[in-house]
C-alpha cells in the first residue's frame, strides 16, 4: 500500500523501511513520523530498534544537508543563516522531534549513544535535551543547536561540533578532548572542570562561560570571546589566546604557562582582569616573543585611577 494512504501510524517494520527508503520527503516524514509514535509504548528491544533506524536513516542522509549548507553558504548567506535555514527542512524537523521523545524517557535519554559511533547528528534541534553521560566520541554535530542541553560527563572528543550552539548548557566534566569547537556559541555554558586538552575553540562564543578548574592544554581560543568568563583554576598551560576577548575575566589560580599572557600585558590593556597571587602567567618569550593580546579587538583606553588588575 503506497505511504500516502496507508493508515497511519505504520506498523513498526513498515515505518522503519519508510524511514530509511522513503522514495521522497514525504515517504521519510510518514516514516519517521510513526516511528515516534511507536516510541512510547516500545519495549527496550523494540526501543533500540527504533532508536538505529532514526539514527542510520540521518546518518545516510547528512550528506545532502551539508551540500546544501555549503551551496547556501556560497550564494553567500552566514552560516547561522544557512545552518538555520537547514536546521527548520521537513525531514530534519522529524528527526529532530523523534529524537526529542526518544530522550525524553528518563531510563533511555544518553543511553542511546552509549556506544562509540561517529554519529552523524548535523543541523538538529535538540535544544533543552539530556544527553548527560552519552558517548559521541568522534561524532559530528555541526551546527546543531543543544542550548540549554544537559551535557554533564559526556564524552565528546574529537567531534566536531563547528557552530554548534551550546548556550547555557550544562558541560561540567564533559571530555571535550581534540574537539573541533570553531564558531561554537558556549556563551554562559557551565564547563567547570571540564577537558578540554587541544581542542580547537577558534573565533568562538565563551562570553560569560564558567570554566573553573577546566583543562585546556595546548587549546586553541584565537580570535573567542572571553569576556566575563570564569577560568578559576583552569589549566591553560600552552593555549593559544591570539586576539582572545579576555576583558573581565577571573583568573584566581589560573595557570597561564606557556601563553604569553602576563600581567604586565594584561595591565596595558586596562582590561580589569580579576587575578590572584597563584595566578601563574606566562612570559613575555612565550609563543616566539609574539603578544597574543596585542591585535584590533583591544581599544585603547586611558588607565583609570584604580588598580585593573584586581585581586580575588
Amino acid at each position: 500500500m503506497p505511504v500516502e494512504t496507508a493508515p497511519f501510524p505504520l506498523p513498526l517494520e513498515q515505518a522503519q523501511d519508510e524511514a530509511l527508503n522513503g522514495k521522497n520527503d514525504q515517504a521519510r516524514i510518514v516514516g519517521i513520523r510513526s516511528l515516534r509514535y511507536h516510541i512510547d509504548d516500545a519495549t527496550d528491544d523494540t526501543q533500540l530498534r527504533i532508536n538505529t533506524s532514526i539514527l542510520d536513516l540521518y546518518g545516510s542522509i547528512t550528506h545532502e544537508y551539508r551540500r546544501a549548507f555549503e551551496s547556501r553558504i556560497a550564494a553567500g548567506e552566514t552560516p547561522e543563516e544557512a545552518a538555520g535555514r537547514i536546521r527548520n527542512h521537513p525531514v530534519i524537523t522529524a528527526i529532530s522531534e523523534a529524537l526529542r521523545r526518544i530522550l525524553s524517557r528518563p531510563a533511555l535519554q544518553g543511553g542511546c549513544f552509549d556506544h562509540e559511533h561517529a554519529w552523524r547528528l548535523d543541523f538538529l534541534e535538540l535544544n533543552g535535551c539530556n544527553l548527560a553521560y552519552a558517548v559521541l566520541k568522534g561524532a559530528s554535530l555541526c551546527h546543531s543547536n543543544l542550548a540549554q542541553s544537559r551535557l554533564e560527563h559526556t564524552d565528546l572528543s574529537e567531534a566536531d561540533l563547528s557552530g554548534v550552539d551550546f548556550s547555557g548548557a550544562r558541560l561540567a566534566h564533559a571530555d571535550l578532548s581534540d574537539a573541533e569547537l570553531s564558531g561554537a556559541k558556549l556563551a554562559w555554558a557551565d564547563l567547570s572542570h571540564a577537558r578540554m586538552n587541544r581542542a580547537f575553540i577558534n573565533q568562538a562564543d565563551l562570553t560569560g562561560a564558567v570554566l573553573d578548574h577546566a583543562l585546556l592544554h595546548h587549546a586553541f581560543l584565537s580570535e573567542t570571546d572571553m569576556t566575563k568568563a570564569s577560568l578559576t583554576g583552569a589549566d591553560l598551560t600552552g593555549a593559544n589566546v591570539f586576539a582572545a576577548k579576555l576583558s573581565q575575566v577571573r583568573l584566581q589560580e589560573a595557570d597561564l604557562t606557556g601563553t604569553g599572557i602576563t600581567s604586565e600585558r594584561i595591565r596595558a590593556l586596562t582590561l580589569s582582569v580579576q587575578a590572584s597571587p597563584e595566578t601563574r602567567w606566562g612570559m613575555e618569550s612565550d609563543r616566539d616573543g609574539i603578544n597574543p593580546l596585542a591585535s584590533t579587538y583591544y581599544e585603547e583606553q586611558p588607565p583609570g585611577e584604580e588598580e585593573r588588575l584586581s585581586p580575588a
